[in-house]
This record gives structure tokens, C-alpha cells and sequence, in this order.
């Protein structure tokens, strides 16, 4: 059976006899101090570690008398190889690399010489030779793959210096993502200051004046001297998980959910603003006109339940999308109409049907039977989609238009 080669010996790259010349350290190359008496003696600063003192090593007798070490670099990490080497090199990148790749041609070398001798097998149609060199060839199939393992090893040592070169800018990009969450986060502390201040000394805004940020960050509005506070979460059944497109790039993802119809918050009620809507820049459209009005009114009169429940667009044929808080994101004329539905004895066999339909498909929305139950026993549900999204993005999604949902 053919020996197994050893790389080291044939590339030609001594580092044993190089690392031998390589500057001293300052402890090496000292004569031993004379030790002083116990009293007098001051502690040494402990000299670091050399890369080379981390790389596995023994001692070999070369049958001439002489000892020399040898490194099992192989079993070492790559890193600390690379900074071994370094040390052999004298800091010298180009010669690093250079004899790393003076490593890597000569393991190449023995897997060709290998894989040719395993072809020479392989070609061979002399079938009782090839049964006979059956043990070689398995020894040369394990040899060519420690070899490749070799190399492969040394391709890592090879590419250190690019790994810790993207290692240190993805640390840079971090330390500068971390500094400006830092900065914004001072700069919103110091808006929230300078408001508050400005609340202490002048008072709350009334809502005419005051701005929807500064509302939200107070949690309530002074509406001609009453407060009215910004809504919670809601509450009611949660059904099966939905999928809310608002362009041809953004869809969410949300729940399918049914509460009493006094949560539902859309931007303008009966065609007036309405001041538990907090996040007013999600609906940059004026709703005061006659014509929103009438397109909630016409909803409400000949109400499809089919067309204003589920999930899909965001603009159309689905229930309104809104925030955890009940605050509309699109679908504002939906949820006035709804809101409008049952206001009025009027429009009670509307009402019916939107609720019973809404029980007799349940299961499609993914609600429990023991959420039938209380939905049952809700006096004015209604079914929206709500997206966990903060006010930020609630307003980005609120901003977009229907136009934004066309391709091509």
C-alpha cells in the first residue's frame, strides 16, 4: 500500500526552522535574574502569550541526536494559525500569504498524484489486478480525502484576514446603527421634554391646535375643555391568522378579529372628525365632505356582508384594516358605515344579516365555537383585520392609495 504523504515536508515551507529564527521575546532573550530576597522582589508584568505557543506541538528525534519541534498546525484553529505564522513572517501579510499558498499548491500536488494513481485503477480492464489493489485503493480514496481536508483547512487559515476584515465592518456598522438609534432616541427625549414643558406653562392644546404626535405621546386630547383619552387594546375573539395587501410590495400580516362596534375608531364618524382617531396622518384625505357621507351611508343601506368581511386588498372587499387599538388604516368609509348601521333602528335587517353571517361563517374566519358563543352575545360586532404595527407604520400604510396596489 502506497504511504501516506505529508504536505509539510514537500512545499518547500519550513515554518518549524523559520519560527526557530524569529525574534526573541524580551523574556527569551534575557539572562535569568539573580533572585532577590523575598522582600525586595516586585511582580513582573506577565508577558501575553505568544500565537505560536498556541498551536499543538511535539518533540521529534530526528535519529541524528537532535530534538526539533514540530506543530500539528492542522488541529489548530485557523486563526491562530494565521497570527502564528505572522509571528514567523515578522508581521509580513504578503509572505503570510505566500506561504499559505506555497502550502495549498503542494497539497494539490499530492491529490493529482493520488487521484492519477486511483485512475490508473479505475482505467485498468484487467479485473483480477484491480480485486488485487483493492486495499490500496481504498487507502488512496481515505488518503485523497484527508488531503482535500487539508486543504480545506488551509484555504480557511488563507481567508482570515478577509473574515476578520468583514467581522470588523459588520462590528462598525452595528456601533454606527447603535449610535443613531442612540441619537434619535435623545432627540425624541428632548421633543418630549421641550413639549411637556411647553404644556406646564401654557396647558394642553385645544385639538384645533394641537398636533396628532404630541396627542399620542400625551395619551388623551383637550376637546373644547373635556379630555378624551386615546383608546386601548381592544377586545373581543381573535380568529385565524389574515393577509392585508396594500401594494404591490406591502402585505401584512394579522388576525381576523370580532368586538362591539364602539371600538371601531375610523378617522371621521357621520362625516366629522373623530377625536379618539390618533394616528390622523394615516388619513391625509378630507372625510368632511358630502360625499364620504353618502358612500358610508350607501354601504350601511345595501351592506354585502361578503364584500366587507375577510381579508385580501386592503381597499375593497374585505373588512376594514386597522391598529390594535381599533384605529383605522384603510377602510374608513367601511368602518363609518358600520358604525352608521347601527346607530339607527333603520337599518336593523342590515345589521341582522351582517351578524349572522358572520356566525354562520366562523369557522372560515377561524373562530372557536366557544367564540361564536360570544360573538352571539355581542350587541353590534363587527369583523376587522388588525395588524400588530406601531403608529409609524400604521400611518405609512394609511398613506398608501389603491393606486399603489396596481402592477405593471
Amino acid at each position: 500500500a502506497a504511504a501516506q504523504q505529508q504536505p509539510t515536508e514537500q512545499s518547500g515551507v519550513n515554518w518549524e526552522q523559520a519560527q526557530e529564527q524569529a525574534p526573541q521575546t524580551q523574556e527569551q532573550a534575557q539572562p535569568q535574574q539573580t533572585e532577590e530576597p523575598e522582600e525586595k522582589q516586585t511582580e513582573e508584568p506577565q508577558q501575553q502569550q505568544r500565537a505560536i505557543d498556541r498551536i499543538p506541538s511535539h518533540e521529534v528525534d530526528d535519529g541524528k541526536g537532535k530534538v526539533r519541534t514540530v506543530h500539528q498546525w492542522e488541529q489548530a484553529e485557523p486563526g491562530d494559525t494565521y497570527d502564528a505564522l505572522s509571528e514567523i513572517y515578522h508581521g509580513n501579510a504578503d509572505r503570510v500569504k505566500k506561504g499559505v499558498q506555497n502550502r495549498i499548491n503542494a497539497i494539490d500536488k499530492q491529490i493529482k498524484a493520488t487521484q492519477k494513481q486511483m485512475d490508473a485503477i479505475d482505467n485498468s480492464d484487467d479485473f483480477d489486478a484491480v480485486a488485487a489493489q483493492g486495499e490500496k485503493y481504498d487507502q488512496l480514496q481515505q488518503q485523497k480525502s484527508e488531503l482535500e481536508q487539508q486543504k480545506k483547512y488551509w484555504q480557511g487559515v488563507q481567508n482570515v484576514p478577509v473574515s476578520r476584515r468583514a467581522e470588523q465592518d459588520k462590528r462598525t456598522e452595528e456601533e454606527k446603527a447603535a449610535a443613531k438609534a442612540e441619537r434619535a432616541k435623545a432627540e425624541a427625549e428632548a421633543i418630549e421634554k421641550a413639549r411637556q414643558e411647553r404644556e406646564r406653562v401654557n396647558g394642553v392644546p385645544d385639538v384645533i391646535n394641537d398636533t396628532p404626535s404630541d396627542a399620542r405621546k400625551r395619551g388623551f386630547r383637550n376637546v373644547n375643555g373635556m379630555v378624551v383619552n386615546r383608546q386601548g387594546d381592544t377586545e373581543g375573539v381573535t380568529g385565524r391568522e389574515s393577509s392585508v395587501k396594500f401594494s404591490s410590495k406591502d402585505t401584512a400580516k394579522g388576525k381576523v378579529k370580532v368586538f362591539e362596534a364602539d371600538q371601531l375608531q375610523p378617522s371621521h364618524v357621520n362625516g366629522q372628525r373623530n377625536p379618539q382617531f390618533f394616528i390622523d396622518e394615516a388619513q391625509p384625505k378630507d372625510r368632511t365632505d358630502t360625499v364620504s357621507s353618502m358612500a358610508a351611508a350607501k354601504i350601511a343601506s345595501n351592506l354585502n356582508p361578503e364584500e366587507i368581511t375577510g381579508d385580501g386588498s386592503a381597499y375593497q372587499f374585505s373588512a376594514p384594516t386597522v391598529n390594535s387599538r381599533g384605529e383605522v388604516i384603510q377602510g374608513n368609509n367601511r368602518s363609518d358605515a358600520l358604525k352608521l348601521m347601527y346607530s339607527t333602528p333603520a337599518f336593523k335587517p342590515a345589521q341582522d344579516v351582517y351578524k349572522q353571517y358572520i356566525i354562520d361563517h366562523a369557522s372560515d374566519f377561524g373562530f372557536s365555537p366557544e367564540d361564536v358563543e360570544k360573538i352571539k352575545q355581542m350587541q353590534h360586532p363587527v369583523m376587522v383585520n388588525e395588524l400588530g404595527v406601531d403608529d409609524d407604520e400604521a400611518i405609512r400604510l394609511g398613506q398608501m392609495k389603491a393606486s399603489d396596489n396596481e402592477s405593471g
